[in-house]
């Protein structure tokens, strides 16, 4: 089994309706001049460069399915144009027919050998309106259902909780909790803390006498990003209370989607 290590980061352009207040796609220019439905082929050969890559990421500068549609004939368009494995994060409670399109592609997929995982980020619950924008997104409620929903389609799950916040801000028992209700519905959970910078602290209407800061620039976390001026928080306490409860759940747990996605492979090949 080859493992995954390196990937492309796919998205449709423009301005994501979803306005979470953590976000940093927010201070990039997003110049949008045709539909997501439009867009597709040109993202297809945006991957044509030469570059080796194991797994595209439908995910990077905003929700690729608000138009759900467009965003599985995205999904589809890859699977068979690259024959690569495919990592789809979301916030959104998708619908029982995109759920019924995402389950079709992925026993195609599987014949082939390929992983396709779907991660629903879910970083709260009850105080989810701290960092999200409840009018604009789907309730920590709805997406612990669309997770439950996909893996009873049979497709590869992975609750994403991220980013963690302290827990003086959002109680990590939020996340605790809904992992052990849904704990049999999960094949992963990966954890990471906020990237934060001026704008998303005026976003989130904290400051940073709030957090401690994580050292260094812990790059990797925003890989392709081009925003500046970024920095971490610690959160180490915070998320050993989630690698705890995943123990006690028998979740893996990581910190990493790279991680979270070849342990999902190792599964898949030894099926």
């Amino acid at each position: 089994m080859k493992l995954i290590d390196s990937r492309k980061l796919v998205s449709f352009s423009g301005c994501c309706q979803i306005n979470c207040k953590h976000c940093y796609t927010y201070e990039i220019a997003h110049q949008k001049t045709n539909s997501d439905e439009e867009e597709i082929d040109e993202i297809i050969s945006s991957l044509n460069d030469g570059t080796a890559f194991d797994v595209v990421y439908v995910s990077h500068d905003r929700e690729n399915f608000i138009d759900e549609d467009a965003g599985m004939n995205l999904v589809n368009k890859l699977y068979k144009t690259q024959k690569k494995h495919i990592f789809i994060i979301t916030r959104k409670g998708l619908s029982d027919a995109c759920i019924s399109r995402l389950s079709q592609i992925n026993k195609s997929m599987g014949k082939d050998g390929l992983l396709l995982a779907v991660a629903v980020s879910i970083p709260a619950g009850e105080s989810y309106s701290v960092m999200e924008d409840v009018a604009c997104i789907a309730s920590p409620k709805e997406r612990c259902d669309c997770i439950r929903r996909l893996h009873n389609a049979g497709i590869r799950t992975i609750f994403m909780a991220r980013p963690v916040f302290p827990k003086s801000i959002v109680p990590v028992d939020e996340i605790t909790t809904m992992i052990e209700k849904n704990a049999s519905y999960i094949d992963v959970v990966v954890a990471s803390g906020l990237a934060v910078n001026n704008s998303i602290l005026n976003r989130l209407q904290l400051t940073e006498e709030c957090f401690s800061f994580l050292p260094g620039d812990n790059a990797e976390y925003l890989i392709g990003s081009e925003v500046k001026g970024i920095k971490y928080i610690d959160v180490k306490t915070e998320l050993e209370m989630i690698h705890k409860c995943c123990k006690m759940c028998s979740i893996p747990f990581v910190t990493h989607s790279m991680q979270a996605l070849n342990i999902l492979l190792e599964k898949i090949s030894n099926v």
